[in-house]
């Protein structure tokens, strides 16, 4: 039993089908104790999503002195653990600016493990890697969006464009990143091959 991916455009020539069908051999996507794998694959990443996106938005719902408690504890682990610096000796300003970045790095890694869960959802279905890449692109905006919007009825936060901007920036650079890796993988199999 051979399974093909869904085009975007919904035309499939000869040749594409044997790279597309090439493609799902990769995970091995032919018969019955294989299928199942796929399927609970997919039942784990899409429980994966989930799971990433009610993080999110908890992390949303906490009040700024929560979120600050939080990202506080963060602040220090760098400047003692990595920069090796006295942290009741540094200055306001300083940790401020590690604060702020300690906070846009995270929002850049939430939306880029949830843009993998969701490429990877829909790559195991067998959807085509553009299709993937735009569906994890685009779920990293909209989920975005959710998250600022829900941070406007949590106490002392702030809804900014510009962490929306992170997060997609972190979904796009994840779908392109498994992109690149699956291509890869697929050079190196055919050398092997």
């Amino acid at each position: 039993m051979r399974y093909t991916r869904f085009s975007l455009n919904g035309k499939i020539n000869n040749s594409e089908k044997q790279i597309i069908n090439s493609q799902c051999k990769l995970f091995q996507i032919t018969g019955k104790k294989n299928s199942k794998i796929r399927i609970i694959a997919a039942f784990i990443f899409a429980a994966a999503i989930v799971f990433q996106i009610t993080f999110i938005i908890s992390n949303s719902l906490k009040n700024s002195e929560n979120s600050d408690e939080q990202s506080g504890y963060y602040v220090k682990i760098v400047v003692e653990k990595i920069m090796h610096l006295d942290y009741d000796l540094q200055s306001e300003s300083f940790l401020g600016q590690i604060n702020h970045v300690i906070r846009k790095a995270a929002h850049f890694s939430e939306y880029a493990l949830l843009s993998v869960f969701v490429f990877m959802f829909f790559y195991i279905v067998c959807f085509e890697k553009k299709f993937c890449f735009f569906a994890s692109s685009g779920t990293a905006f909209v989920v975005g969006c959710i998250d600022e919007f829900v941070q406007l009825f949590s106490p002392g936060r702030a809804c900014r464009f510009t962490d929306v901007l992170i997060d997609t920036a972190g979904g796009f650079f994840a779908g392109a990143a498994l992109i690149a890796i699956i291509k890869i993988m697929f050079k190196i199999k055919r050398r092997y091959s």
